[in-house]
């Protein structure tokens, strides 16, 4: 009986952290500095002007010019469409979660573009 409780506790205390991510819904746009311009993550987009590090990708090392390059791709392909993210993780500075536009993953959508890979 003392054991069956203890595991009923344990799966409602459990059970709230695993359904509580939270969705998240807004306008794409790809994460530049502002001042500059230029591609500060590949790994991470705008929804909302909130900065979301999309989960799986990580960075791929580009010059200067192909992540230019990158930026406008981004913005011509996705820029202005509606995204839904389900976020994992609110950090200080940025939110982490898996993004989609209709059925597309914009996190494949990256990879498969060229301008991140898949995370390790």
């Amino acid at each position: 009986m003392k054991l069956t409780i203890t595991l009923l506790l344990a799966v409602f205390l459990v059970v709230p952290t695993i359904t509580s991510a939270e969705t998240f819904r807004g306008i794409v746009s790809p994460y530049s500095d502002p001042a500059t311009g230029d591609a500060e993550d590949l790994d991470s987009i705008r929804v909302n002007n909130q900065k979301i590090r999309l989960e799986n990708i990580d960075n791929r090392n580009l010059t200067r010019r192909k992540a230019r390059q990158a930026l406008q791709t981004i913005e011509d392909q996705l820029g202005g469409k509606t995204a839904t993210c389900i976020i994992s993780n609110k950090g200080d500075n940025r939110w982490r979660g898996i993004c989609k536009i209709g059925n597309t993953d914009i996190g494949e959508w990256m990879v498969r573009a060229g301008f991140a890979r898949l995370e390790r």
